[in-house]
């Protein structure tokens, strides 16, 4: 027996559903992780979108105030700076390899634009696997190692309109930015 294909526009009226439900980000991101697993899982998920098998730009696939899903591309050896993004986020690889490395607070946070990190390790995220990160331990830097890399990427937010904040390891300077910033 065929199993039906998971398209990405099924994935996306499926998260809408799950938004409806006004479940906690716990259960939420619970019942977001198995579908978009099973999209990503598909190399060729993003080809009926018009953007290929293997997009060459990022794009967003859906968004509203408390829900962003949008299709990452990042470059061989791209890095971003250590960042935040105020929500609960989800991440799928369909193509090659995102690793998160993530950071814990040592401070309490009593200091205004301040922070002290410590690394907690890095996660692999590769084709068809995930990971999820909620906040406050939503601190992260990404960086891809080898080969492009296709992933969708799963947020509580807007992320676009959200204020987020890039962190300094060296200075511990919080600066604050809203939207994408790579």
């Amino acid at each position: 027996m065929q199993t039906a294909v998971y398209t990405a526009d099924r994935f996306v009226r499926d998260a809408m559903e799950i938004r409806h439900r006004h479940l906690d980000d716990q259960s939420t991101v619970e019942a977001l992780t198995p579908l978009l697993e099973r999209l990503a899982a598909q190399p060729s998920c993003l080809a009926p979108l018009g953007h290929g098998i293997s997009p060459e730009q990022s794009f967003d696939l859906y968004t509203v105030d408390d829900l962003t899903i949008r299709v990452v591309i990042w470059l061989p050896g791209e890095t971003t700076a250590i960042h935040n993004h105020n929500s609960w986020a989800l991440i799928s690889v369909v193509e090659g390899n995102e690793r998160n490395t993530n950071y814990r607070r040592l401070d309490d946070g009593s200091r205004p634009w301040h922070a002290d990190l410590e690394e907690i390790g890095p996660v692999e995220i590769t084709p068809g696997t995930s990971a999820s990160i909620f906040p406050p331990h939503d601190i992260h830097a990404v960086s891809i190692p080898a080969e492009k890399t296709v992933a969708i990427h799963v947020y509580g937010n807007n992320l676009g309109r959200q204020w987020r904040y890039q962190f300094d390891l060296d200075t511990g300077e919080v600066t604050p930015f809203k939207g994408r910033k790579r």
